[in-house]
């Protein structure tokens, strides 16, 4: 072991395991095994009985994406599996023993979102077990599953995340009663995981399809809806019914199919007072769900169905109008379709910048509020529950498609953790009125908050604009006396980066395209409060007093030409962290890479 007498080191874990108390002979040393030198003396020193059995369990763990990760953080993680085994293997290999086994990881066979030299240093065990077999030697590589009351917390929240994505901790017992059927068998390579694959297989194939799991995975059966009770279409049998029950059909039309997409047993969980984003939908869901109940119905649907009619109520609506003909209510968000051609030509031109201004310019003839005149406070849109403290709260972006949703992929990865709620800025529905200025927006957001928190302790966090957002807010609230216990911003860009934003307009704007049809239709609302909030913090903000942590991507958004570091920074005391992905990916496909990050340091600070 690298660890041994020292304080907190594996002496201690076996003082208290009990192992002497059993009658165990057990004596602890501690030495680098990927030094053959010191392995070698380590295992000339032994004194008792000969040696038996080998067991090698050390890992280090230094995340980074493949094509992003160097030579030195490769090498600190291949070093403790590649070079250790080895040695181990070359110093015991004429010994008689038992058992040579090597810990290897789940990761290893189905990969690790900003851990692929973890999963190949795993993976590289597998061969010196296969040629250790080959040459008649005992060896077993064992790629484990997680293990629970084994570093993780102990509220079990992240054994708990764990659960959701289909790879539920073990319990100690369990495992070992794995790690002997897996001694006793004839493969060298083996995994041991609890695997629930109904779980597992969606959250695994949910960005591609996968191999992997061919054959593996059941397949789950649409549910029985109204349109496939007898054949007849959804809409002929609505027709034959009395308009009293219609409405009720279609609701548990509805409720049938979310609770299909969420992997209920039963559509009586599927609360009709809960939005879809509370339940947990973000991109993919929202796009399955969709998928299902235009097959359902027949209709043509947006992507951005559950976006657009955002609780069951609102939906059934939509969907009830649609299916009977009658005058269907204006879609939440439905473009005019002016702007959002304009834009498009603007981004096409490279004449962004001048039709950025001309969006500030129409938002002008929007009603305005100030502080004479303000509106309700928005209600924050609770995405995740935990326990650990503080809450974060997540601020919306400035960008036309921004919102709440942007933040569902990332409190997926919270759920069980901690409260994340969401925070809307004014003005981005459907005949909001726009702030007049920057401090009229923050005067409604911070009654909000303070409504919501009630006094808990809470954290602002936001990504790309929404972080410029969180620190404003951040700086109104401690000025108003109601403090955040800290800041988390997450790739911020301020307009000293002109030179960075230039750069990457056409790229931004094109990554909103893309991503228009999965989240919200860019209406002449949304675009012109893009505009108006552009303007507002276009001029230099204050910067908050409370701890901050910039989390900061590990790849460019595009190609940069630049002699200046393209990454985020901060120019007041912070923490730093980076994370795997770009801009955009590290609160998509990594997002659960940069929840965790935060959650550390939320952890270690708070």
């Amino acid at each position: 072991m690298r660890t041994g007498v020292e304080p907190g080191g594996a002496a201690a874990e076996v003082d208290q395991s009990g192992l002497r108390e059993r009658g165990a002979e057990v004596t602890v040393g501690a030495c680098d095994e990927a030094d053959s030198g010191a392995l070698a003396a380590l295992l000339a020193g032994l004194s008792g009985p000969p040696l038996t059995a080998v067991v090698h369990a050390a890992g280090v763990l230094d995340p980074g994406l493949l094509d992003t990760l160097t030579a030195e953080q490769t090498a600190r993680v291949l070093r403790p599996k590649v070079d250790a085994t080895r040695n181990l293997h070359e110093l015991t290999r004429d010994l008689d023993l038992s058992a040579f086994v090597l810990f290897s990881s789940f990761a290893s066979t189905v990969g690790a979102a900003g851990q692929g030299n973890y999963a190949a240093a795993n993976a590289y065990l597998d061969a010196p077990a296969e040629q250790r077999r080959a040459d008649g030697l005992v060896a077993t590589s064992v790629a484990w599953g997680p293990w629970a009351e084994a570093g993780m917390a102990e509220d079990g929240a992240h054994e708990e995340r764990l659960r959701r994505g289909g790879r539920p901790a073990m319990s100690p017992q369990l495992a070992l009663a794995g790690l002997r059927e897996a001694l006793g068998r004839t493969e060298p390579a083996v995994v041991v995981a609890d695997v629930d694959w109904a779980a597992f297989g969606p959250a695994f194939t949910a960005l591609r399809p996968s191999p992997l799991l061919d054959g593996l995975l059941p397949t789950r059966p649409v549910a029985q809806s109204a349109s496939a009770a007898d054949g007849v279409p959804l809409a002929e049998r609505l027709a034959k019914l009395p308009e009293a029950e219609r409405g009720a059909v279609v609701g548990e039309l509805v409720r049938t199919e979310v609770a299909a997409v969420l992997g209920y047993a039963s559509a009586d969980r599927v609360r009709p007072e809960q939005a879809f984003l509370e339940r947990g939908f973000d991109s993919l869901t929202a796009v399955e769900l969709r998928n299902r109940i235009a097959a359902a119905t027949g209709l043509d649907l947006p992507a951005t169905l559950t976006f657009d009619h955002p609780t069951l109520g609102a939906l059934t609506d939509f969907l009830h109008a649609e299916l009977v003909g009658a005058e269907a209510a204006p879609v939440e968000g439905a473009a005019s379709g002016f702007l959002g051609s304009l834009y498009r030509q603007a981004v096409q031109q490279g004449t962004l910048s001048d039709f950025v201004t001309l969006l500030a310019d129409a938002a002008r003839f929007r009603p305005r509020f100030d502080a004479s005149s303000a509106p309700r406070p928005p209600a924050l849109v609770r995405l995740a529950e935990g326990p650990a403290k503080p809450e974060l709260i997540c601020c919306s972006g400035t960008a036309a498609i921004a919102g709440p949703h942007e933040f569902a992929r990332f409190a997926s990865a919270m759920r069980g953790v901690r409260d994340v709620p969401a925070l809307p800025l004014p003005g981005y529905g459907r005949d909001e009125p726009l702030p007049v200025d920057l401090e009229d927006a923050l005067r409604v957001q911070a009654e909000a908050v303070r409504a919501h928190t009630a006094g808990r302790p809470f954290v602002p966090f936001g990504h790309s604009g929404g972080a410029t957002m969180a620190n404003a807010l951040a700086c109104h609230l401690e000025e108003a006396g109601t403090a955040p216990a800290a800041v988390v911003l997450a790739d911020i860009y301020s307009s000293d980066d002109l030179e960075l934003l230039v750069e990457w307009q056409q790229d931004l704007a094109r990554w909103t395209f893309e991503r228009e049809s999965a989240y919200v239709a860019m209406d002449d609302f949304r675009l012109t409060a893009m505009g108006a909030y552009d303007q507002f913090l276009a001029t230099r903000q204050r910067f908050t007093k409370a701890p901050t942590l910039l989390v900061r991507a590990s790849e460019p958004m595009a190609e940069w030409s630049g002699e200046r570091d393209w990454r985020s920074s901060w120019d007041f005391a912070h923490t730093t962290v980076d994370v795997p992905g770009n801009h955009f990916t590290m609160m998509a496909e990594y997002a659960s890479v940069t929840a965790d990050s935060i959650n550390q340091w939320l952890t270690g600070v708070v």
